[in-house]
């Protein structure tokens, strides 16, 4: 391409041009990554601590259990 028939058509234009025709694998590989990222940065977002947890990371029962208890008191 010619910097004139870049002009005479536009920038835009031809980077989309280029992407969906001669790069169009690696530019479908790049939003496959991306929705990867996309899908694993939602899991580990969600996978709040939503128990009480011990040591080592276990569910702590006891806490949970005395939460439980204090609630049925109250009532």
């Amino acid at each position: 391409m010619t910097p004139e028939s870049v002009q005479e058509i536009g920038h835009t234009r031809v980077i989309g041009n280029a992407l969906f025709t001669e790069f169009i694998f690696p530019f479908e590989i790049a939003s496959l990554i991306l929705l990867v990222a996309m899908f694993g940065a939602i899991i580990l977002a969600g996978r709040g601590s939503k128990r009480a947890k011990g040591p080592g990371g276990r569910v702590d029962l006891t806490t949970r259990r005395k939460a439980e208890k204090a609630l049925v008191n109250e009532r």
